[in-house]
């Protein structure tokens, strides 16, 4: 049977207060006073555990997603922009809808010296096959030259009748026996694409009654 000896004592109570105070120390908190700042890492910190209140939105950057959620803000407004822009359209053209507009390629205009030596080219739709010019005479008067430039007939038509115009012909019409009813000085004719009847140019040419100069022959035409 062994004895309690002074030496067992002290080692007995040495390991009770090693343990004791190692007890103490495992239980106790750390606050943030103890810890270092930028000593914790990201992975040491539970998932989903930061709310906005711990985070300063200000200091985040634009996120991919809410960058394209921008960009449709901006196509949204611009969808917006451009129905303003067709309202304000509509309003302008009081809502008519683009039949009842003439194409600006099925308008013409031009002048020319109806005493110039050369003649001048006052309309011309190729494609189909018309030519007005003046005469290239220098004699003033008050005519114009219509042309068939194309492979197949065109004709000129009046209120008795119509002129077949051949591949490469061309007549004379005047103010005195203007196809269409006309003041004295200007001639109106109706020319018509005989392959495609519903292919038609209104001519209209107004003359001057002073001879050449300032003011020239001058004629207008609508295609249909």
């Amino acid at each position: 049977m062994s004895r309690f000896t002074y030496a067992n004592v002290v080692a007995t109570l040495a390991l009770f207060l090693a343990l004791g105070g190692t007890s103490v120390a495992a239980t106790k908190l750390i606050n943030g006073k103890e810890i270092k700042r930028g000593t914790i890492p990201a992975d040491r910190i539970k998932a989903h555990s930061l709310s906005g209140a711990q985070v300063n939105a200000a200091s985040l950057g634009t996120v991919p997603q809410a960058a394209h959620a921008s960009r449709a803000d901006s196509a949204g407004g611009a969808d917006h922009a451009g129905s303003a822009d067709s309202a304000h359209v509509a309003d302008l053209l009081a809502g008519k809808g683009p039949d009842s507009f003439m194409p600006a390629n099925r308008v013409q205009a031009g002048s020319g010296d109806s005493q110039s030596k050369t003649p001048v080219t006052l309309l011309s739709w190729p494609d189909m096959g018309l030519t007005v010019a003046t005469d290239g005479d220098p004699d003033f008067d008050r005519s114009v030259v219509v042309r068939n430039t194309h492979g197949t007939t065109i004709s000129i038509v009046g209120p008795f009748g119509m002129n077949n115009l051949f591949a490469g012909q061309s007549i004379t019409e005047d103010s005195a026996h203007s196809p269409l009813t006309a003041g004295y000085d200007e001639v109106r004719f109706l020319v018509e694409d005989a392959t495609a009847p519903t292919s038609e140019a209104l001519v209209e040419c107004v003359f001057p009654n002073a001879g050449p100069g300032a003011i020239e022959t001058f004629c207008t035409g609508m295609r249909s």
